[in-house]
């Protein structure tokens, strides 16, 4: 706020006083940004993509595991039966050593071969056991239904 002195003669300059003010306003927009927007825009797109990317490269991971978990139980299921079979066949063998041993057909030598054939029969089948256990947990896991304890 101010006074202005208007007058046409330098005499009488400031016996008339008129005041004055001034109010301001300034706009500011961008008229060109450099194409920022744009670019945030696409920059979004390609983390949208890469998010859906990742999701389907998770499946696909969850999928195989999955598989190979499938894949090792059975066979290791199938090996199990197997060696379940071994066990009867090796305690069937030595039975009928032990009884040829007592009748006198067989040495004791053969006797002692035979329970230790029905020895490693019983610790390979323990070992399938434990292996079909185990493949079992891992498809549990690749399931997803494994309780986890924290």
């Amino acid at each position: 706020y101010s006074l202005a002195y208007f007058n046409d003669s330098f005499s009488k300059l400031y016996n008339n006083g008129f005041p004055t003010s001034f109010a301001g306003l300034t706009l500011n927009f961008p008229i060109f940004t450099g194409g920022k927007r744009l670019q945030n825009l696409a920059k979004a797109r390609l983390q949208v993509e890469r998010a859906d990317l990742d999701l389907v490269n998770s499946r696909n991971a969850i999928n195989a595991e999955y598989s190979q978990a499938m894949a090792d139980y059975k066979s290791n299921y199938n090996n199990w039966k197997v060696l379940a079979e071994n066990v009867t066949l090796a305690q069937d063998v030595y039975k009928v050593v032990d009884l040829q041993y007592r009748e006198g057909i067989k040495t004791y030598l053969d006797v002692i071969v035979s329970q230790a054939d029905l020895r490693t029969a019983e610790l390979n089948y323990y070992n399938a056991l434990f292996q079909v256990l185990s493949s079992k947990i891992d498809v549990q896991r690749a399931l997803g239904i494994l309780p986890i304890q924290q």
